[in-house]
């Protein structure tokens, strides 16, 4: 029910787009290039778990790098984009065990793969030449915590996975002939997100369902232009997104048997803070 709400949100805001002619310029759809681009990014990665009190329960914090490639599209005022990402890196993991309380500290490998598509409408703005956007979206996200063993730290693979849906904003804050900035504002909601834990053969390894919920983004993308065609680009970003508690499951060893302690992953929360440094191409 939650999921067919969202994706009524997200296809009432875009029919509205579609149905404010009196917004929209005759040829509007000149006033966003048909691009493609390509950025390094470098992002300072911070994840917390809790417990039912609310309290801290995990710390994990470093930094990751990776890549991100761009396309943007539109016809006749409608607007497409199409991305995916990729970072991974090494972090600091400081948490307490859920049942002993008693504190450890180890590292995490982090890979996070990020696929996603956009389609709105492109409205001129007041002033000349400058447009914004509203648009609606569809993606996928993977993430794995390889959390390493350590003393006297027994290691976890957990492979996160969930489709999201997406509403937002894009235009411009300032535009010069050669230079602009833009600003970017972005809801989503995580769609049925699952986590598969594997405790590296001590129990059999585990299919948990997350709770839903929402994820925001905030992003500045600036670009300059080199050539005619060719921009450098950068962008700052900050992206947030929560995981809700799993329900309690049993545990069993690898021959099957049900041992005492049961699993539930803890609800989450994870903060990114980015940059991107990289290279536009304009058809």
């Amino acid at each position: 029910m939650k999921n067919n709400k969202l994706f009524s949100l997200s296809g009432l805001i875009l029919t509205l787009a579609c149905l404010l002619p009196g917004l929209v310029a005759a040829n509007s759809h000149w006033f966003i290039p048909k691009n493609i681009k390509l950025d390094t990014r470098v992002v300072n990665f911070e994840f917390k778990e809790f417990d039912e009190a609310g309290h801290t329960l995990v710390r994990e914090n470093g930094a990751l790098y990776g890549v991100n490639l761009e396309a943007d599209f539109n016809w006749r005022g409608v607007y497409f984009h199409a991305r995916g990402y990729g970072v991974q890196g090494m972090v600091d993991y400081k948490g307490h065990q859920i049942h002993t309380k008693r504190s450890h500290e180890t590292t995490t490998k982090q890979t996070i793969l990020n696929l996603g598509m956009r389609l709105g409408k492109i409205y001129r703005s007041w002033r000349s030449e400058d447009f914004a956007v509203i648009y609606a979206g569809f993606g996928v996200h993977q993430w794995v915590r390889d959390i390493q063993s350590r003393g006297g730290v027994i290691g976890l693979y957990e492979f996160y996975a969930w489709p999201f849906a997406e509403i937002g904003a894009t235009g411009f804050v300032y535009k010069k002939s050669r230079h602009h900035l833009k600003i970017d504002l972005n809801l989503s909601r995580s769609i049925r997100p699952t986590m598969r834990v594997d405790f590296k053969g001590k129990y059999a390894s585990k299919q948990l369902k997350l709770g839903e919920h929402y994820g925001a983004r905030v992003s500045l993308p600036f670009s300059y232009r080199w050539t005619k065609h060719s921009y450098l680009s950068t962008n700052v970003y900050l992206e947030s997104w929560d995981l809700g508690r799993s329900p309690h499951e049993p545990l069993t060893d690898p021959d099957g048997f049900e041992v005492d302690a049961g699993v539930h992953e803890p609800r989450s929360a994870t903060l990114l803070t980015g940059l991107e440094l990289g290279w536009r191409y304009q058809f």
